[in-house]
């Protein structure tokens, strides 16, 4: 596991090299945190983020507070104490009671020790996809759009509203 210079960005790579996708990392140290802890809270994502998380707190009989990207939003959730744990797809990760900005690795280093029984990373995503009943498996697409396009798409938004 790495952290840029502030540690408020994260980067795991599992045993045999492979890097994990932070989607993942946040249902599995959710489910993590949920089990050993019996913090049964909701958790927090961005919009921009899959809905692994949602499933994982869906499991456990708990919501999922989705916001608007930025992470103030989910910092106001964790300070309010409302939720176990809140990130993005982004590698932004917060924990309740462990860090008031984003990432504690400590956390996610004994969610590997102790939460993993000494599998792989990609054994215990597969494990909790398996508890879940579907693969999630997060893709991004930048779409590349003309300035027209871009402007209609927020007007078609905007009219759905």
């Amino acid at each position: 596991m790495a952290t840029d210079g502030d540690a408020d960005r994260f980067g795991i790579v599992d045993r045999d090299g492979t890097w994990v996708a932070p989607n993942h990392v946040l249902a599995l140290v959710y489910d993590y945190l949920v089990e050993t802890r019996g913090w049964n809270l909701p958790a927090a994502r961005s919009v921009a983020t899959s809905e692994l998380v949602d499933a994982a707190a869906k499991a456990r009989g708990q919501k999922t507070y989705q916001t608007p990207v930025g992470f103030k939003y989910i910092g106001q959730l964790i300070r309010e104490d409302k939720i176990a744990l809140g990130g993005e797809e982004s590698s932004g990760l917060t924990i309740r009671g462990m860090c008031r900005r984003r990432m504690d690795s400590c956390v996610f280093a004994g969610c590997g020790d102790d939460g993993g029984a000494g599998t792989s990373i990609h054994e215990q995503v597969m494990a909790l996809f398996k508890k879940l009943g579907r693969e999630y498996w997060p893709v991004r697409e930048n779409l590349h759009l003309t300035e027209e396009q871009k402007a209609s798409a927020i007007e078609n938004r905007r009219a759905m509203l």
